[in-house]
């Protein structure tokens, strides 16, 4: 019996959009029916291990990025967005005149 698997259907539909696939291009890929990876990222099918790991093998990732609860692309986003915070608060930091480090 296939293990069904829960995954983020917006990072299913991210990962096919930045490996520049189209929906029914990987459906056919993975032998698929037709409209079965729009059910998978809009949320209205789970896709089985097996489909998940044809996919990644299609998109040349890890399988574990279907896993995430967010896009890599949004958490790269995030991740440089906290690193600018910290940059900027440093460089305030340094430029307090209240700082007796100076």
């Amino acid at each position: 019996m296939p293990v069904m698997v829960d995954v983020e259907p917006s990072v299913v539909r991210r990962i096919r959009e930045m490996s520049g696939w189209k929906a029914d291009e990987v459906a056919k890929r993975i032998r698929l029916p037709a409209g079965a990876i729009s059910d998978i990222e809009s949320g209205r099918r789970r896709p089985t291990l097996a489909q998940l790991r044809k996919m990644a093998e299609a998109f040349d990732y890890p399988v574990t990025v279907f896993f995430l609860t967010e896009s890599p692309r949004a958490r790269a986003a995030a991740r440089g967005s906290q690193a600018r915070k910290r940059q900027i608060r440093r460089v305030r930091q340094a430029h307090d005149p209240r700082n007796t480090k100076n």
